[in-house]
Parts: C-alpha cells; structure tokens; sequence
C-alpha cells in the first residue's frame, strides 16, 4: 500500500510511523536530561482552595480515587521515579515499575509522590498519618523493593479499604 508524504508526514509526527506507513514500537528508554521537579513541597498540608503544593505537577490530594480520606490535605505529584518528588519525597510504585518491568500496580492513582519517614520516629509524619510503607499498606508482600520504602500515609490501617473506618 502506497501513501502520499503528506500522509506519510502526519503518520510520522503523530504515532511514529516509519517509510512503509507502519507504526513503529515506543522507545522506553529513560530521558538523559534533568529532572523536572514536579512537587517541592510532598506530603505538606493543603486544600483544594489555597494552593499551598509547588512544583510543575503539584496536587492537593484531600481524597483518593479509591475514596481514601487525607487529613488536612496531602501535597503530591504524578510521578514515574523518585527524582521527580523533591528531597523528601519517594516515587514507590514508579520505581518498583522501572525496577521489575513485568510488574504493575493494581491501583492507578499510587503513583504519585510520597513523604519519606522513619518508622518508629516521633514526628516523623504530621498529625493524622503513619509511617508505613505501600507494600504493607497494600498487603502486597511481593512486590518490589521500592514499594516496602516507609513513607507517611493516612494513619488507618489500608487505603484500599472505606475510608470512613479507622483501625
């Protein structure tokens, strides 16, 4: 089958076709330059209304997809690796992602940025959270080692659980 080079051109720009008009396969290589920094302030309070989270993807997240509650509002980005959340943040599931290419989170809104801690630490995590990590959170003992890193999540016992029912 013949196509014009305009069409060609389009096929190109748009999904990557190569000279027979096929698409061709992504790339998955990881990008070479600087990290943009898409949250600066992880796991600060906030509210939808003031705007307090910094960063290029900064969010306020006050209730997850799967209806978790955070207490005061949680500062967050969308992430695919732990450079991309700040000095105090870590990207668990984007890293467990890149580390063991067959794996893949069941929960899609995971992937965002999260507070590091330290279990056992007073104040490690602000009023209303605990240090725990998404593994433990999940119940997903085999999941890989990114996911077992403690950071600061609502204090009752799952997220996956309802919201409205603290341990």
């Amino acid at each position: 089958m013949k196509f014009s080079a305009r069409a060609l051109l389009v096929c190109a720009l748009l999904v990557g076709c190569d000279e027979e008009g096929s698409a061709g396969q992504e790339t998955s290589e990881p990008d070479a330059g600087p990290t943009e920094l898409r949250v600066t302030n992880v796991g600060t309070s906030c509210s939808l209304l003031n705007r307090s989270c910094t960063g290029s993807d900064a969010q306020c997240l006050e209730i997850s997809y799967s209806g978790a509650f955070y207490p005061g509002g949680y500062c967050t980005a969308d992430c695919e690796q732990s450079e991309q959340c700040g000095p105090s943040g870590v990207c668990p599931v984007g890293e467990a992602e890149r580390i063991a290419g067959d794996y893949k989170f069941r929960s899609t809104w995971a992937r965002k940025c999260f507070k590091t801690c330290s279990p056992g630490v007073s104040g490690s995590c602000r009023a209303g959270y605990a240090c725990r990590s998404l593994a433990e959170v999940y119940e997903a003992d085999d999941a890989p080692a990114p996911m077992h890193s403690p950071v600061c999540v609502p204090s009752w016992s799952t997220l996956t659980r309802d919201a409205g029912a603290p341990t």
